[in-house]
């Protein structure tokens, strides 16, 4: 039987009064409200005349300890600041390529929150597919914060939420696009996605999860701030102890702490951090990129001729200087071809790339510029191999373009 309504409900009643047979001469209100332990489904409301009436919220939602369906071609039209907050619940987004799930501000409001995944859902991991995602991020006079994005994803008493988002766009964000807290990340893999018009960066991210974030995502387009170090994704320093390999997007990667690459234990398998051709990675002020020292780990930056692997710096104009790459003891094995390194050097007698003790990595194709000191050092207990020839590598613009070799007492281009 069908029947048309006009419907202002209570988050579970809403879910009473959803039915694809019933017809929606209004938008409908859901109250401000949480619901707790129960599964629930919105259909897309249909009007008599077949067009879509919206889903109205009053103020912010959660569930708690459930879930929430949300299928092809509902629209979500979010009140002022509101945002749909999921603690230890499935979030799943159904839209498809023809009917994608909207949410977006309500008419008169001009902006709404976010949706924010706290923890594991015990129906099952969130899943977010043919969604679009548009004006969230709460106000646009506040700076950046991770709280701040279209869609976060939390850990909840330690337990993180491990989404996996697929053909969505995130488009105008107040703040961040999408941003990713410690420990959480795609399980599902974050695929095909595309993020544009945020303010500040399309993606904010943990350095250990980049890597498994995903592929064929477009994250062009952001920073409409200007904010310099937003300019790319925005990765959190973290230690680096699960192999993983970063693509390259249409944006670099810009790095706002230490990457430690290494095992947390001795009895962990070795993490290889493996950086795709035509990758660019800018490094803040003082930061660096540590391959073994403390535990094993393995960098593979290889590139090509036509796409070679970028690490540099956060500003060229200022310039400002990182620490460059540093290999310790563990990191044998690691591999740096076709491979551009500007800008590091920061600390007196210190260059792009350091050689430690203990360590021995392969060198073949790289360029050595722009270093605040040497194009690089090998120091004493150290033996890199410089594969091909002296002419297989350019030294220019550095303090010394030179690779000091503290043990020999010499600085020569090898």
């Amino acid at each position: 039987m069908s029947c048309r309504l006009s419907v202002n409900a209570a988050l579970l009643g809403l879910n009473d009064v959803l039915r694809a047979s019933n017809t929606y001469e209004a938008p409908l209100q859901v109250r401000t409200g949480t619901a707790t332990g129960v599964d629930l489904v919105w259909v897309q409301p249909v009007a008599s005349d077949t067009s879509t009436q919206p889903i109205r919220p009053t103020g912010n939602l959660t569930v708690t300890s459930g879930s929430l369906t949300i299928r092809a071609g509902t629209q979500v039209q979010m009140p002022l600041n509101g945002q749909l907050w999921m603690t230890d619940s499935q979030l799943v987004v159904d839209g498809s390529a023809l009917n994608p799930v909207v949410f977006a501000p309500a008419p008169g409001a001009a902006y709404w929150y976010r949706i924010r995944l706290r923890g594991s859902g015990a129906a099952g991991v969130s899943r977010v597919s043919h969604a679009v995602l548009d004006t969230a991020g709460s106000d646009p006079a506040l700076g950046a914060n991770q709280a701040r994005a279209a869609l976060v994803v939390e850990t909840n008493s330690g337990v993180p939420a491990t989404p996996s988002v697929s053909n969505t766009m995130v488009t105008n964000s107040n703040g961040y696009g999408m941003v990713f807290y410690d420990q959480t990340h795609c399980a599902g893999g974050c695929n095909d996605n595309t993020i544009s018009g945020s303010r500040f960066s399309g993606l904010r991210m943990f350095a250990n999860f980049v890597g498994r974030f995903g592929t064929g995502n477009a994250l062009a387009g952001n920073d409409t701030s200007s904010t310099l170090g937003h300019e790319g994704v925005w990765v959190a320093g973290d230690t680096v102890d699960v192999g993983a390999s970063w693509p390259a997007n249409d944006v670099p990667y810009v790095v706002q702490g230490h990457i430690e690459l290494r095992q947390s234990t001795p009895l962990d398998p070795v993490p290889t951090m493996t950086i795709e051709p035509g990758v660019e990675l800018r490094f803040a002020e003082d930061r660096r990129l540590r391959v073994g020292e403390g535990g094993e780990g393995l960098l593979d930056a290889q590139g090509t001729a036509a796409n070679q692997i970028t690490f540099t710096t956060i500003d060229t104009g200022t310039p400002v200087y990182w620490r460059g790459i540093e290999f310790g003891q563990g990191s044998d094995g690691s591999v740096l071809d076709w491979a551009t390194v500007s800008y590091g050097g920061r600390n007196n007698n210190t260059g792009n790339l350091n050689f430690l003790s203990g360590s021995v990595v392969t060198v073949g194709s790289v360029t050595f510029t722009h270093s605040n000191n040497y194009a690089g050092v090998i120091y004493s207990g150290s033996a890199p191999v410089f594969t091909g020839s002296p002419t297989d590598r350019v030294y220019i613009f550095n303090g010394f373009d030179c690779i000091r070799d503290v043990a020999a007492g010499t600085c020569d281009p090898l």
